[in-house]
């Protein structure tokens, strides 16, 4: 709101934005992207969607929740059809759930 924003900040990129995360085997400098979380930090996002890896996955550090949900099938170990995740629902979700809905 300092600056006339207001409503919930999520955040979205392809790319690993910390090496926290699980790459699935892949190097670290090839699967990230280090300068996005102190752009994340940066504006305040408590959130941020990421892929890259196909690994379904919700990690928490440093006040922001990472989260990814692949939409890949069987080829990456998922299910031959996935589910989208909610993370917003008239507000920001604290545990996004997956919803069959489209």
């Amino acid at each position: 709101e300092k600056r006339g924003r207001k409503g919930d900040v999520i955040t979205f990129s392809h790319f690993l934005p910390t090496s926290d995360l699980p790459c699935g085997g892949a190097p670290v400098k090839a699967s990230g992207c280090l300068q996005l979380e102190e752009q994340i930090v940066a504006i305040g996002s408590p959130l941020h969607i990421f892929g890259h890896t196909h690994i379904n996955m919700s990690y928490a550090t440093r006040g922001v929740r990472y989260q990814q949900q692949s939409l890949m099938g069987p080829e990456y170990g998922l299910a031959a059809r996935q589910t989208f995740l909610k993370v917003h629902d008239g507000s920001l979700q604290t545990e996004p759930r997956t919803h069959n809905v489209y």
